[in-house]
């Protein structure tokens, strides 16, 4: 991460999710089970995840992400991700898009790790591959979402809020 007066620090985040995110534990049945026991536990109430940041020593290796830093780095609270609502991929705007972990917004920047770049690849010729296919229907349908949601989980949007940490 760069800050206003261009020092950079290296840095790794982590998504912790909350305890109360437990899903059922049903046993998983069906070809969708993991998404119905998220729906399950998102009718409930809404899914957080705290975003850890975790700020490297001038020691610590960022070329090697299988090299843990030691649990005694300094850990900022940069937020919380919520998911209030979910729908269908079928009609929704997820088809045309594809994740690249190197576009980044300002003030974060790739490290020399290798691992980025190799999926950066990997994910555009998957999508260019993908994109001249016939799309099937998706095993997630809206019917599924509404059954387990109820009607308004089909029609909400994307349903994922941030919220920044306390001052």
């Amino acid at each position: 991460m760069t800050n206003a007066e261009g020092v950079s620090v290296p840095v790794r985040w982590t998504f912790r999710a909350d305890p109360a995110n437990a899903t059922t534990g049903a046993p998983a049945t069906g070809l969708v089970f993991l998404f119905e026991d998220l729906l399950t536990a998102l009718r409930a109430h809404p899914l957080h995840w705290q975003m850890m940041v975790t700020v490297a020593d001038p020691t610590d290796q960022t070329a090697d992400p299988s090299r843990a830093w030691p649990d005694d780095r300094r850990q900022v609270d940069a937020g919380v991700l919520t998911i209030n609502a979910a729908q269908s991929e079928d009609g929704g705007p997820c088809t045309g898009i594809t994740f690249d972990p190197l576009i980044l917004p300002p003030g974060i920047a790739a490290s020399d790790d290798p691992i980025p770049s190799a999926r950066s690849a990997s994910y555009a010729r998957s999508f260019a591959l993908r994109s001249g296919e016939a799309k099937p229907p998706s095993a997630v349908t809206p019917a599924i979402v509404a059954a387990a949601t109820g009607p308004s989980g089909a029609d909400a949007d994307t349903g994922a809020t941030t919220r920044s940490p306390a001052p």
